[in-house]
């Protein structure tokens, strides 16, 4: 019975530590594609204030 807990226990830890990297996952990607986007707006940015006048 006892080895039925160990199991049991050890499985959640299994299942814990998936969770824990797919978050971690998910803030990374979602750090890339904010800096991602921020870059690029910067580009737009520059790009329109070194564009000649009309």
């Amino acid at each position: 019975m006892e080895a039925g807990f160990r199991r049991c226990e050890n499985q959640i830890e299994r299942i814990h530590d998936q969770l824990e990297r797919r978050r971690a996952f998910r803030v990374e990607l979602g750090t890339t594609l904010l800096t991602t986007l921020m870059v690029a707006l910067a580009g737009v940015v520059v790009g329109l204030a070194l564009a000649p006048g009309p």
